[in-house]
């Protein structure tokens, strides 16, 4: 998963914040609406930007599309892979870290990814250090 999020950040126009990316949905929550959206070609992200959120009080949505080599990866992974992850979460990690594969996008050993996760991440450290 950290090189998915790896090439999603690189390719799929202006980066997100490592909080943002974190919280994404990939299926319906009784509490919020998915993030993530799909199409025969491609795939769309719509996370929300809260940096105006303290001013409206309201969460606007930044789309972002997906190239189509990478679409397919997400789809191959969220088709094959996550639905293995969600068998054999229970019993390597709890009940409750179901929960956490059935619903969000980026979860590792269980638990959610969290913004210092991504930021630590040591693929996305040499990414970042290849392009600079």
């Amino acid at each position: 998963m950290d090189s998915i999020l790896i090439c999603m950040h690189l390719t799929y126009g202006q980066p997100a914040r490592a909080s943002e990316l974190c919280a994404l949905l990939c299926r319906n929550h009784k509490d919020a609406s998915r993030n993530l959206f799909w199409s025969p070609k491609t795939m769309l992200l719509a996370g929300p930007y809260n940096k105006t959120r303290s001013v409206t009080q309201k969460n606007k949505y930044i789309a972002r599309f997906f190239p189509s080599r990478l679409a397919t990866v997400v789809k191959i992974y969220l088709a094959l892979v996550r639905p293995m992850e969600l068998v054999t979460s229970a019993q390597l990690f709890g009940v409750q870290s179901q929960q956490v594969y059935r619903y969000y996008l980026f979860v590792r050993r269980g638990h959610l990814y969290t913004g210092e996760r991504v930021r630590k991440s040591r693929d996305f450290r040499i990414v970042v250090l290849t392009f600079s």
